[in-house]
């Protein structure tokens, strides 16, 4: 770290490390080259021997790079291969100097902030008794509603419950707050209100807007202080724990509001005993309350009303999207850039070896899935599974978390985002956020731009609170231009303007991304426009978002741009970018939000393949994979099944039969056949499969013997005739080809299937000999 103004360097300092002089206890010395092919071992002897032989090892070892020495006044010395110094004796010396000067400069504030002889001032107690007053007034008497808001809060008013799921920087905080007066106002005068939040920053951010109305600060407060609090603002985990008997014991219940903020954090089990409080009026609050996990053949809405959460604080009433918030000016332009990265050799290679297992490890999962037909969804499945210690599942659930890993760390993601940085903050008036889900990576490219210059502070929920906020506060003063953050600052701080964003990888949640775009698209002073960046890894999975997501239609198409980087050896990082014009992937919408009506039978289908796959047997009826299961389908169905060379199908969630044609790779276009329903799964009767068939011109029917081989019937004779005859017959009426298996309970019962149906023999047979 170079020398600061009034931060006195020693003579003899060399690299950061002193040659002599005393050393503290607990500094430390770092490697800064590549090793040497030997080291030099360090024992403990007596003083004077024992600093001659540091002062010696400290300067060699700065100047070869080897090791990184520890020490302590004691008599032994630690040494041992660590990376580079993330906080030299300099950075703790500055740091002493800098906290000394904040605690003068806080002196003399608090010094002239003394009242003077004479003052007074007003007591907590006395704040405590100030009266709440009859009319409310939350929203700044300077703020009018916007349009969205005033139709919104009419709606929510008829009923005083429902959820309004509205992108973040639309206004959903003013919202809540005139709800809240406009109810106290108009219906409830004895009103109190208990709004849930999903972090502590977010609490006292609530409690800060809160504040700024007509209610005096005794009547606004956080869980513990008081039940003469009028709103309480709690944090869910332990809103959901103690909201209930806190309301029960202070008689609330008749006169509750309960808001959920970001209301999609209370769908976890537990946390549906907030509603134990029975509150007589809901408001939800969410960017995107659905749940990722829903049924997919239900409409989101649908879904979400039919959840845990929107039966607990009722339905969408109403919707406001980011494109609606841009076309309304709500939040600044913004230009929207996709961009492709590179995987390094080794990590291509270890990429496709994950992939190769997982692929194999996915398939035995899938067929156990659809055979149990859970409710839950996949990959929430093979996590249960996994923890009840079903090897293949933990073995599946180990691997795709290494490969989510190792997208995570790619090389490219640090070295895209730094040249990004670089190019972006050029201009002294921008400001960047930068996103990412994992502490350990945001830590790493924290360092990395420090090394660069760029003057930086580091965010994530594993950092000391007072820290956190005076990061936040520093970026919000311009005394930071960047803030390097984790995904904490989502849903967490009342995040300052900002006209870059960096999104280095999230999760394949779309509510997530959008999320972190609309933290950060806010009014900036002068219009500046903002650019947002997605970095994802091409040809990876991080593809599988654009497959998932239509952001020509979340932000507008003239807003999309799209990219793919490869490093330059040198210059501009610009001049690695190859612009493509389109996604990487083609949106399909789920199957629910297909429009039936507008396809035709042997057109190419618009839709999401999702749902369960199907097979022709060597009788043509269609089956579904996983189960055998029959399912019903018309000759013309059939038909069209049978273009597919391997004989496959896929019916989706939402009842559409689809077919491959062309069936060459996982990208051949799906063709839709028409509608068709998967029966509920019965249990199949015992039974042993026949094969009926000519020999000689006679019938005969044969059993498959477990030794191998075939057994034959040899008699009766009239049943063998019979059950020949009455297949000829079936299959010429039907039209279909000649029938081979018969199903026989190994007593008088026999029946085929034909067309997805069972039919019975309904004349007397006695049981077959073999």
């Amino acid at each position: 770290m170079p020398a600061m103004s009034g931060s006195p360097v020693p003579a003899d300092r060399v690299g950061g490390c002193h040659r002599s002089g005393t050393i503290a206890s607990g500094r430390r010395l770092a490697a800064t080259r590549s090793p040497p092919s030997s080291t030099r071992s360090i024992r403990p002897a007596s003083s004077t021997r024992r600093a001659r032989r540091l002062t010696v090892a400290a300067s060699l070892h700065w100047a070869r790079g080897d090791r990184t020495v520890f020490w302590n006044l004691r008599d032994h010395v630690t040494s041992m291969a660590l990376t580079p110094p993330i906080f030299t004796p300099a950075d703790q010396l500055r740091l002493l100097q800098l906290q000394a000067r904040r605690a003068i400069s806080e002196r003399l504030v608090r010094e002239q902030l003394v009242p003077l002889a004479g003052e007074s001032e007003t007591s907590e107690d006395e704040q405590s008794a100030s009266l709440v007053p009859d009319v409310w007034r939350l929203v700044p008497s300077d703020v009018s509603l916007h349009a969205w808001q005033a139709e919104c809060l009419t709606l929510w008013l008829r009923h005083g419950r429902g959820t309004a799921k509205v992108a973040t920087g639309g206004g959903k905080t003013i919202l809540a707050m005139a709800a809240v007066q406009e109810l106290h106002n108009q219906r409830e005068p004895d009103l109190r209100v208990a709004i849930i939040v999903p972090t502590i920053p977010l609490m006292l951010q609530w409690v800060d807007e809160l504040r700024k109305g007509n209610l005096p600060d005794s009547a606004v407060g956080m869980m513990g202080g008081g039940e003469d609090r009028r709103i309480l603002v709690c944090v869910l985990s332990s809103a959901r724990e103690r909201l209930p008997r806190l309301v029960e014991q202070a008689g609330w219940s008749d006169h509750l509001l309960l808001v959920v903020d970001e209301c999609h954090r209370a769908n976890a089990e537990q946390a549906r005993r907030i509603f134990e409080s029975k509150p007589a009026f809901t408001l939800g609050l969410s960017a995107t309350p659905e749940d990722a996990d829903d049924d997919l053949s239900v409409p989101s809405n649908e879904a979400y009303a039919s959840s845990a959460v929107g039966q607990g604080l009722g339905p969408i009433i109403y919707e406001f999207t980011l494109r609606q918030c841009l076309d309304a000016g709500l939040l600044t332009p913004f230009e929207l850039w996709h961009i492709g990265l590179p995987l390094m050799d080794a990590e291509r290679r270890e990429h496709a070896s994950l992939s190769r297992e997982i692929s194999e490890l996915r398939s035995d999962l899938e067929r156990r899935h659809r055979i149990g037909r859970s409710k839950v969804s996949f990959l929430p499945w093979c996590q249960a599974l996994a923890q009840r210690n079903d090897a293949t599942a933990a073995k599946f659930t180990q691997l795709t978390g290494q490969r989510k890993r190792l997208l995570y760390r790619a090389f490219s993601r640090l070295a895209a985002t730094r040249a990004l940085l670089q190019s972006e903050l050029v201009d002294p008036e921008s400001r960047a956020i930068t996103f990412h889900e994992s502490v350990d990576e945001v830590e790493k490219i924290f360092l990395d731009v420090l090394e660069e210059g760029i003057p930086a502070v580091l965010e994530h929920s594993k950092l000391p609170t007072l820290l956190r906020r005076e990061s936040i506060e520093a970026f919000r003063a311009g005394t930071a231009r960047a803030v390097i953050s984790a995904k904490s600052l989502v849903e967490g701080f009342n995040v300052p303007s900002a006209d870059v964003g960096i999104i280095v990888a999230s999760t394949s949640s779309v509510r997530q991304r959008i999320q972190s775009l609309g933290r950060m698209l806010r009014h900036k002073e002068g219009g500046r426009p903002a650019r947002i960046f997605i970095l994802y890894i091409s040809k990876s999975e991080d593809e599988s978002i654009y497959e998932k997501t239509d952001w020509d239609a979340i932000v507008g198409a003239t807003v999309n741009r799209y990219f793919l980087w490869t490093p330059p050896a040198q210059g501009e990082w610009l001049q690695g970018l190859r612009e493509t014009g389109t996604a990487p992937r083609r949106y399909l919408p789920p199957s629910s939000q297909v429009e039936v009506s507008a396809l035709e039978p042997g057109g190419p289908y618009p839709g999401r393949p999702d749902g369960v796959d199907l097979k022709l047997d060597q009788d043509d009826n269609l089956r579904v994979v996983a189960t055998n299961q029959l399912v019903p389908a018309s000759r013309d169905m059939v038909k069209q099944v049978l273009r597919n060379s391997h004989r496959r199908a896929h019916c989706t969630w939402a009842g559409h039969l689809i077919v491959r044609f062309d069936d060459s790779g996982p990208r051949a276009t799906w063709h839709y056949v028409g509608p068709i329903r998967v029966p509920e799964q019965q249990e199949q009767p015992v039974h042993v499969d026949l094969r009926i068939r000519s020999r000689s011109g006679r019938p005969v029917i044969a059993r498959a013997h477990p030794g191998g081989g075939e057994d034959f019937a040899i008699g009766p004779e009239d049943t063998v005739r019979d059950l020949h005859d009455w297949t000829t017959r079936i299959a010429r009426e039907r039209g279909a080809r000649a029938i081979s298996t018969i199903y026989w309970d190994q007593g008088e019962r026999y029946w085929v299937e034909v067309e997805g149906n069972r039919v019975y023999f309904d004349g007397a047979a006695a049981p077959l000999k073999f």
